[in-house]
C-alpha cells in the first residue's frame, strides 16, 4: 500500500554537499531533505501545491567521504489528498541499518491560501531591522559555533538585524547556476535558512566569535511549502517566538518569502 521513492546520495554524485559541514562532518542539509519530499509529493499528487508539514528531523544524515547512501522516501496515504512520509537511508557497509532522518506529512493543494496571504514590504522590514551585519563576520561566526559553510552555501549577501527579526538578501552562488535543479535548488533554500542563528542571544552581536555558545540546528518543522519557481535571488524575513522547555532553549521562527523565494513554515532549533 505505500508509495516508495529510492535514490544515492554521495558527495561525488553532490560535489557541492562537501560546502555543508556541521561540526566537520559532511551532513545532509535539512533543505535538500524538504526538496527531495517536495519532489516526491509533486510526482504522487502530480501538484506543485503540496504543503509538508509536522516535520520531525530525528536524526542526521552523514555522508561518507567515500562511497555513498541508499535513500527512500515512503509515502503511506491516508486519504486522497493527504500521505505520511519518511525519509530513510542506509550505508553500503556490510553491518549497515536503516537509519530514520524525517517523518510527517505531504498535504496536496496545501499552500494556496499561503501563498495568497504572503506579500510582505521588504521597505517596512527593512526599517524595523536597522543592525546591518557583515555577512563575513556573520559566516566567521557560525564556523566558530560548528555550522560550516564553504563556498556552495555561503549564499547571504545582505544581513540587517532588529528586535527578533531578520531580512536577508540570499543569491545562489555563481557555480551553481548551470545545474540543472528543478524549483528553488536546495543550497539557496538551505541558505534561507542560515538566517536562524541571527535570532539566537548567545550568538551576540557578531563582532567577534561568541565563547562557549551551543550549536543549534533545526529539529522541527510546522510547515513548508514552496511554489514551482526558478528563482535564483531571492528576499528572506525571519521572527522570533520565545518559549523555554525545562532546561532546554528552543528557538521558534517564521520564515517568510518577501518576493520570490521560499514560502515560509514554523521553524524550531534547538541547542
Amino acid at each position: 500500500p505505500d508509495i516508495q521513492f529510492e535514490t544515492t546520495y554521495s558527495l561525488a554524485r553532490y560535489q557541492y554537499l562537501d560546502d555543508h559541514r556541521i561540526h566537520g562532518m559532511p551532513v545532509l542539509p535539512l533543505a535538500f531533505g524538504l526538496t527531495a519530499l517536495r519532489d516526491a509529493a509533486r510526482q504522487h499528487f502530480g501538484t506543485d501545491r503540496a504543503a509538508i508539514a509536522n516535520v520531525q528531523y530525528r536524526q542526521a544524515m552523514v555522508l561518507p567521504d567515500d562511497g555513498d547512501r541508499i535513500v527512500q522516501i515512503i509515502l503511506r496515504p491516508a486519504d486522497d489528498a493527504t500521505a505520511e512520509f519518511r525519509l530513510m537511508s542506509i550505508g553500503s557497509e556490510p553491518s549497515a541499518s536503516w537509519q530514520t532522518h524525517m517523518i510527517g506529512m505531504i498535504r496536496a493543494n496545501g499552500t494556496v491560501e499561503r501563498v495568497e496571504s504572503a506579500e510582505l514590504a521588504i521597505d517596512r522590514i527593512k526599517s524595523r531591522c536597522p543592525t546591518a551585519i557583515s555577512t563575513e563576520r556573520y559566516y566567521a561566526t557560525l564556523s566558530a559555533v560548528g555550522l560550516q559553510y564553504g563556498p556552495s552555501f555561503r549564499a547571504i549577501q545582505e544581513l540587517w538585524q532588529g528586535n527578533d527579526e531578520v531580512l536577508a538578501h540570499v543569491d545562489l552562488p555563481a557555480h551553481l547556476l548551470g545545474e540543472n535543479a528543478p524549483g528553488l535548488h536546495p543550497a539557496l533554500l538551505d541558505a534561507c535558512l542560515h538566517v536562524y542563528p541571527a535570532l539566537v542571544d548567545a550568538h551576540g552581536n557578531f563582532e567577534q566569535a561568541p565563547t562557549n555558545a551551543p550549536t543549534y540546528l533545526p529539529i522541527s518543522l510546522e510547515r513548508f511549502h514552496s511554489m514551482a519557481s526558478e528563482a535564483r535571488t531571492v528576499w528572506v524575513h525571519a521572527t522570533r517566538r520565545h518559549r523555554l522547555m525545562h532546561d532546554l532553549e528552543q528557538i521558534y521562527g517564521e520564515l517568510d518569502d518577501t518576493g520570490s523565494g521560499p514560502q515560509g513554515g514554523g521553524e524550531n532549533v534547538a541547542a
